[in-house]
């Protein structure tokens, strides 16, 4: 019995095909792909296939993917992705490569209420960091996910306040660039954590959050800000967790 599907939105997608006791896994960016497998056997064997009907070039183990690079350690099962590359030319982009050290994405306490129209700064590249903030947080930063996702409503309305925050995040990710975001562990089940802070933005609305793991490994994760506005803090966490049910299925 043979089964496949994709995932797919404008640029990216995922096959999926089942045939027998081989699963093949193959994500696809544009021109880029990676094929993944239960059996050696079976990415040979679609290399073969898929040689009949394009011309590709066969990098051999991956080691670099959009940006990021992948480290392999199949003694112990390791599998490790970075983006220091990425991180330095962000920063020098924004030219904050000799700032000061930052170990946290975000200052405690900090207010971003919407600037009075005489501060806010149009001509700074706010939305530009934004973009490339959010690169990271998906890939391997979940740590700047909430921060990234608190500045990024301010995309039309920013001050210096927001211009400080959003460097910060550019200086955190810059000093954590060694950084590796790995997995291992003894794969057994999915665990995921989920969890909701009530009306503590000026918005009111509340933030749902969650992570996903297998073994050792995060896999996924989002903060986000609730469409509603939970009256009560039950109803927020219960907003959270159909928030993450939904990724979990």
């Amino acid at each position: 019995m043979e089964l496949g599907f994709t995932r797919s939105d404008v640029n990216h997608s995922v096959f999926i095909r089942k045939r027998g006791d081989e699963t093949l896994i193959i994500p696809v960016s544009t021109d880029d792909m990676v094929i993944a497998a239960s059996k050696p056997s079976a990415v040979a064997n679609f290399k073969i296939e898929i040689c009949r009907y394009f011309d590709i070039t066969d990098l051999g183990k991956i080691k670099w993917l959009l940006g990021f690079k992948i480290r392999h350690n199949h003694d112990d099962h390791i599998i490790g992705i970075n983006q220091c590359a990425y991180l330095e030319s962000m920063a020098a982009r924004f030219s904050l490569v000799d700032s000061k050290p930052t170990y946290t994405p975000m200052e405690p306490g900090i207010s971003l209420e919407n600037p009075e129209k005489s501060k806010e700064m149009p001509d700074v590249p706010y939305q530009e960091a934004c973009g490339h903030i959010l690169w990271p947080a998906i890939i391997s930063h979940p740590d700047v996910q909430f921060s990234i996702g608190t500045l990024a409503q301010y995309t039309h309305s920013h001050g210096q306040p927001h211009w400080n925050a959003i460097k910060h995040v550019i200086k955190y990710l810059y000093t954590t660039r060694k950084i590796w975001l790995i997995f291992d562990g003894k794969i057994d089940n999915l665990h995921s954590y989920t969890d909701a802070n009530w009306g503590l933005q000026s918005h009111w609305h509340s933030i749902s959050g969650y992570t996903f793991s297998l073994g050792d490994g995060c896999i996924t994760w989002s903060s986000k800000k609730q469409s509603i506005i939970a009256l009560s803090s039950t109803k927020a966490e219960y907003v959270a967790t159909t928030h993450a049910c939904k990724e979990a299925l």
